[in-house]
């Protein structure tokens, strides 16, 4: 008898040993700068993380590190170990608080479903408010949803600029302490305008860049194209 509870016990003490030691992972979405191997992402995704891999279709994960010095309390700038081998173009930024209920929007994100498809998730809308819950101005509210692992994807307005990063409802209070609501028909964002250091990413953005910056001027189809190759998956591990 004692045998036995004594082997329960030790079976017991296993089984909690490897759930303890077991790594957690966290998916997000990250922004590619257009050089120095740099990306942008959600601050709460990558700040208490051992390990932080970039996911690109159709190629090999790269391990990147924050660059302390670069970060801030809602975005921090990664620095990728090796280069990528996908040729991101630059991203224009504009200031959100100069958009108004009503105004066109889409995002892109990586196609988490299947890592191996070239092709990112388009997602068409409007502004449905310039405040988010609890009229909180920092973000602000579109009529399309955000699902787990799409958070910081970029929100572009008409003319193909980023004006926010997306926040499913999930990650609203881990950034900004508030609570979603329980309506899943909608998403949130987090304004550009409200991030800083956004006028040392942006300069960073363009220095050495290969290419033009897109607009919508050859269509939304082009544009997507384009710009889907600076949109990354990120996974944490704790």
């Amino acid at each position: 008898m004692k045998k036995s509870i004594l082997l329960v016990v030790v079976v017991v003490l296993i089984l909690t040993g490897l759930f303890v030691s077991t790594p957690t992972s966290t998916l997000g979405t990250g922004i590619l700068l257009a050089s120095n191997n740099q990306l942008i992402a959600l601050t709460y995704l990558v700040k208490n993380s051992l390990t932080i891999n970039v996911k690109f279709p159709n190629e090999d994960d790269i391990k990147a590190k924050i660059l302390e010095k670069k970060s801030s309390k809602f975005i921090s700038v990664l620095k990728l170990e090796k280069p990528p081998k996908v040729e991101r173009v630059p991203l224009r930024f504009s200031d959100a608080s100069i958009m108004k209920k009503g105004d066109y929007v889409f995002a892109l994100f990586y196609p988490i479903a299947n890592t191996q498809e070239d092709q990112h998730t388009l997602k068409e809308g409007n502004i449905i408010s310039m405040v988010g819950a609890n009229e909180n101005k920092r973000i602000f509210q579109v009529n399309f949803p955000f699902q787990p692992g799409q958070s910081g994807a970029p929100i572009f307005n008409g003319n193909g600029e980023v004006i926010g990063f997306a926040l499913t409802n999930q990650d609203l209070k881990k950034v900004l302490g508030v609570d979603a609501p329980t309506s899943t028909s909608s998403g949130f964002a987090l304004k550009s305008s409200t991030i800083t250091g956004l006028s040392e990413i942006r300069s960073r953005n363009t220095i050495g860049a290969k290419s033009k910056p897109l607009n919508l001027s050859k269509g939304l189809s082009y544009f997507k194209e384009g710009i889907q190759k600076n949109i990354v998956l990120i996974e944490t591990g704790n």
